[in-house]
């Protein structure tokens, strides 16, 4: 079983980070093989939709998207981990998303029946939009979305703050001990 979590915080080290890695503490326990990626200090374009990828076995751009996809297509299981700016995923996210979306239908869905996890950092609002955006995505790629017994959100606006919301960390554990009991049950290798 292999899971990647990406990390769509412009800020290395912030809340999204904090809860990423009480996930990698729970896959950690069940002895699963992870990476946690952080698209902060990356270079991922926009997509230009010139349809390269359509004729081609790669996206026409190239960048650090490339070393992404890799990881992303080795996968059973994608986390998106984003803090919420002006309502919505980071614009890290949103660029990344939308890249992975094109090449991915453009390849005969190349994420279909991967599981598909969100994890939201907002300061006051914005937490189900963002969390709906990222769900879509999952969904308008044919993977397999898991929930927590909450929503996999927490606020905190303060660097390092998410430590004092019990509830999130709580949640943040319970998704991720379902994604492994998903994969197990699935037979993921």
């Amino acid at each position: 079983m292999n899971i990647l979590m990406i990390n769509g915080s412009h800020r290395m080290g912030g809340n999204t980070e904090v809860l990423l890695k009480i996930m990698e503490e729970e896959f950690e326990k069940c002895q699963i093989d992870w990476d946690l990626l952080s698209l902060a200090g990356l270079s991922v374009e926009h997509c230009k939709v010139c349809d390269h990828c359509a004729g081609a076995p790669e996206c026409g751009i190239h960048d650090d998207f490339d070393a992404i996809l890799k990881k992303v297509i080795a996968t059973d299981a994608l986390i998106i981990g984003s803090p919420v700016y002006v309502g919505a995923p980071s614009s890290k996210v949103m660029t990344f998303i939308q890249r992975l979306t094109y090449l991915s239908h453009s390849k005969h869905h190349l994420l279909k029946d991967k599981v598909g996890g969100a994890v939201i950092v907002a300061g006051e609002a914005g937490h189900l939009t963002a969390l709906n955006i990222l769900v879509d995505v999952f969904l308008v790629n044919g993977m397999t979305v898991l929930g927590s017994q909450y929503w996999p959100i927490g606020t905190a606006s303060a660097k390092g703050g998410i430590t004092g919301h019990a509830s999130a960390i709580e949640n943040i554990r319970h998704l991720s001990q379902k994604i492994v009991r998903h994969l197990q049950k699935t037979g993921a290798k």
